[in-house]
């Protein structure tokens, strides 16, 4: 999934329109209604059956179809049905309700079923929903648009809350919500397919290359996303995209076979994964399966991603086998609480981790069994890095491993003391650090980089200076490597040493 950060600015008046709106579709309490009422098919073949009955059926005889609709609800016990001609069939349901759509009962389909509504759709907590694909939004989508499958949803970023408490099945396409706001506090699923959370007032889908349901691209990103349960892909995708984005649940994309997970969580202002959350993406299957890939993003200029103390993720590779996978956690400012996990089985590789941010602190960090741990910022922008840090706590693979720092003009150790306690289970771990200009140690009282084990530390300022004091305070910074590793530094100008650069062939 694409999701464009460089949209229109929100004015002050349509973001709090917007917090209204999604304050008082959270409160709002449903009136439950009977089955669809008000047919009338505006394009395609479409055939509807069971009025005034607990079934109602939508024999549907073209590929594509349009129907319109003046109210579309499903109470309890009661089923609404599309028999399509194949999985690739999809039909457009337009409703004209002044209420949002309840879906409280069952609602079956062999292929795709959109659901359009302004005023929002809800799926309370006993539906029932199996079908080839959902679509439910609040969004626009026109008919031109839909009957050459252009699916450009769009909308002024009022529109209803599309909120999900229920079961809901995407046996083949998957399951795509799409509003200004939207939410999961039931249990969405899919074997091999994408489940989508957009928050925003565009969206687009196109087609999978695998013929797998779509892929989905979210512009003027204005709400908020939300899971607080059960999302899970096997073999497929999942997104989550908004303003504001809480990952308070379970979210799994594991790989089956040569099918891997793939998990991304973008905000264009805040991401959190949640205490207690887990976001998974591990190798899974009969056999040998490598770890997926995870992507939790908030606007790298503006944004902030936060990785709560309990919350999980993991990319291992399979039991039986398999190389780890790859996470990233990026955002202008990171916080670091939660524990990443890689693990893979002997002679498989371990994991890689990248988290892109302008300044964070290493103090909480947890992570087990990757191999390469890269830090960076874009070009322009500095590297900043503080708190007190054991790389004990971050274990590598049985080879050791690597953790990179790589700023895109200045890289700061402010106020750092990250060191490899020689006290314990041995850790391997090289530390590199990269800079396009400076590199600083600043601080109160200096900052420290020191390996044991055998671990090196490589420093290398492209265009500027390294400097280990710091003239503002006078404070003097360590860099050791002990246990037969060793230290370079390389500048494009000086190096500026109030402190010696120590070797040792300590433990």
């Amino acid at each position: 999934m694409r999701l464009s950060m460089k949209t229109r600015n929100q004015s002050s008046l349509t973001a709090l329109a917007v917090v209204i709106a999604y304050t008082a579709q959270m409160l709002a309490v449903p009136v439950l209604l009977a089955n669809p009422t008000g047919p009338a098919v505006v394009a395609g073949e479409a055939a509807v059956s069971g009025f005034g009955t607990a079934q109602v059926t939508i024999a549907q005889a073209s590929q594509r179809a349009i129907i319109n609709w003046q109210q579309f609800n499903i109470a309890p016990n009661e089923v609404t049905r599309f028999i399509q001609p194949n999985v690739n069939a999809i039909a457009l349901n337009r409703i004209f309700d002044h209420n949002p759509s309840q879906i409280f009962g069952s609602l079956n389909a062999n292929g795709t079923v959109i659901l359009l509504n302004p005023n929002g759709v809800v799926f309370g907590p006993n539906a029932q929903v199996n079908v080839g694909g959902l679509i439910a939004s609040s969004l626009n989508l026109t008919n031109e648009n839909f009957m050459r499958g252009f699916y450009s949803f769009e909308g002024s970023g009022i529109e209803g809350l599309v909120k999900n408490m229920g079961r809901i099945h995407g046996a083949h396409d998957g399951v795509y919500l799409l509003a200004p706001n939207v939410e999961n506090s039931g249990i969405i699923t899919t074997q091999g397919g994408s489940i989508v959370l957009a928050a925003g007032a565009k969206a687009y889908l196109s087609n999978r290359p695998d013929g797998q349901g779509f892929l989905a691209e979210i512009s003027a990103p204005i709400g908020h996303a939300v899971n607080l349960k059960d999302l899970i892909a096997d073999g497929g995708q999942i997104t989550l995209a908004g303003r504001v984005v809480n990952q308070e649940g379970l979210v799994q994309a594991n790989s089956v076979r040569e099918r891997n997970g793939k998990i991304e969580l973008f905000a264009s202002e805040i991401l959190t994964l949640k205490s207690g959350s887990q976001t998974i993406a591990k190798g899974s299957g009969d056999g040998p399966a490598n770890g997926g890939t995870i992507l939790a993003i908030a606007d790298k200029t503006k944004g902030t991603a936060r990785f709560e103390k309990g919350a999980t993720v993991d990319v291992s590779g399979g039991v039986q086998g398999g190389h780890a996978g790859s996470a990233e956690l990026s955002g202008k400012n990171v916080s670091l609480g939660g524990r990443f996990v890689a693990h893979a089985a002997a002679g498989y590789r371990g994991g890689r981790l990248l988290i892109d941010p302008v300044e964070v602190d290493l103090t909480g960090f947890a992570a087990t069994n990757f191999q390469d741990i890269l830090f960076t910022s874009l070009l322009g922008e500095d590297l900043r890095i503080t708190g007190l840090f054991d790389l004990n706590q971050v274990q590598p693979p049985a080879g050791g491993g690597t953790i990179r720092f790589t700023a895109g003009r200045d890289l700061l150790f402010d106020n750092l003391i990250l060191f490899n306690n020689p006290v314990g289970p041995p850790a391997l771990w090289n530390i590199a650090g990269t800079a396009e200009r400076h590199i600083l140690f600043t601080g109160f009282a200096g900052s420290t980089l020191a390996t044991a084990h055998g671990g090196s530390i490589a420093l290398h300022a492209k265009t500027g200076n390294v400097r280990l004091d710091d003239p503002a305070t006078g404070a003097l910074s360590v860099v050791q490597a002990s246990g037969g590793g060793g230290v370079s530094i390389k500048t494009g100008q000086d190096l500026i040493a109030g402190t010696a650069v120590d070797e040792t062939g300590g433990p």
